[in-house]
């Protein structure tokens, strides 16, 4: 059994191994860096709708406290009048009215509260993005200087000039090896 799981082992290592072959190291940042642009544009369509949430809530409370002023002075006539009926009314229209700017006041501070959470992880993920982007603005360019580079040795290898394999070499190495150790013994 120990022996079929170190075989499954090594396939998969090979398999990922001939993966990270085939994959574009440049390709997978930019993929990487469209992602991460993705998700800060839908933070900031997410704050913005935050924002304009809050100013919605602004106005309304706003709205609603300049009704309750009226309300104030329809109940200060009602009871100028002797109208304790109609004074009652008002009143309960008010407290409901006063009932629901309190609960707007309170999602307004939930959403003040997520607006700051969220504008500090939008600002994090931008430095974090702007960094990454830095960083394979370099890696590509590195590749491309090493990409020239390749380019250059092959136009030369087909111009003529020859160059070395690994096989070559190794078979220089050990003949200079052999050399260095016959003549220092001789």
């Amino acid at each position: 059994m120990a022996i079929l799981s170190r075989m499954f082992r090594i396939c998969k290592a090979d398999i990922h191994g001939v993966m990270d072959q085939i994959e574009d190291r440049g390709l997978l940042l930019k993929q990487y860096l469209r992602e991460m642009e993705a998700s800060l544009e839908e933070k900031t369509a997410r704050l913005q709708t935050v924002e304009r949430a809050i100013v919605d809530i602004e106005k309304e409370v706003a709205a609603r406290r300049s009704e309750t002023e009226k309300l104030d002075a329809d109940i200060d006539g009602a009871l100028h009048r002797d109208r304790d009926d109609i004074a009652r009314t008002i009143i309960r229209k008010r407290r409901t009215i006063a009932a629901v700017c309190e609960r707007m006041a309170s999602r307004r501070e939930i959403l003040v509260s997520e607006r700051e959470s969220l504008a500090e992880k939008l600002e994090h993920q931008r430095l974090q993005y702007e960094e990454l982007k830095t960083r394979a603005a370099v890696y590509c360019r590195g590749n491309a200087a090493l990409s020239t580079a390749a380019a250059d040795l092959q136009a030369s290898a087909g111009a003529g000039l020859a160059v070395a394999t690994e096989d070559e070499v190794e078979l220089e190495l050990l003949r200079r090896k052999e050399t260095l150790q016959t003549g220092g013994e001789g």
